[in-house]
């Protein structure tokens, strides 16, 4: 079984994840750290940024691509982003879909995985067999980021509004989990589910 685990951040898909893998063993594929894993040296999309960038987006020390020049550069620049996000989201799905390929047709035995992303898409939608929502409301999940991550207001609202509505994401989920509740009752949810 495809499990799908998507929200906005802050929202907690971390937490769902850890308990889909510690107590249900779970595979878990997390599309963020895919992408940061295929962005270093010797992946195509290293080699395909710094093609298309140039030198300027890599750390002199190590030659790996310098997160913040890159950041600096996308998100200052549609085109570049246009352009650098043609170069991640397909190479991800494509290691998504081969990391996923021997839990497909398995409901009920053999392995399973969970695929989580902030970023769902048609191929996300396609490839899970059941898409949960994780959803806790905004004013929490600022207050979440702001401690947690240290970020300001400002970025958090910036990231949150350039993001899918919650209109958008509960219509492509099968099951939402409200995760402003405490962990208990997040991880009594899931085994209700999953039951």
């Amino acid at each position: 079984m495809i499990l799908g685990i998507t929200g906005g951040i802050g929202s907690g898909k971390s937490t769902v994840t850890d308990v889909l893998k510690n107590r249900y063993g779970f595979r878990i594929l997390k599309t963020d750290d895919m992408a940061k894993e295929l962005e270093l040296p010797g992946h195509i999309v290293y080699e395909r940024l710094k093609e298309e960038f140039g030198e300027s987006i890599l750390t002199e020390k190590d030659g790996q691509i310098d997160k913040e020049a890159f950041a600096r550069l996308i998100y200052s620049d549609d085109d570049a982003l246009e352009k650098a996000n043609g170069i991640i989201h397909p190479a991800v799905w494509a290691e998504v879909g081969r990391r996923t390929e021997d839990c497909k047709g398995n409901m009920l035995t053999g392995p399973h995985a969970a695929v989580e992303t902030a970023l769902p898409n048609d191929y996300f939608e396609n490839l899970c067999d059941k898409i949960w929502y994780i959803h806790v409301d905004r004013a929490e999940r600022i207050k979440r980021l702001m401690e947690d991550r240290g970020y300001t207001y400002e970025k958090c609202v910036g990231i949150i509004s350039n993001q899918m509505s919650e209109e958008a994401f509960r219509s492509m989920a099968d099951e939402v989990i409200d995760n402003s509740l405490p962990v208990e009752e997040t991880i009594k949810t899931i085994g209700e589910i999953l039951r």
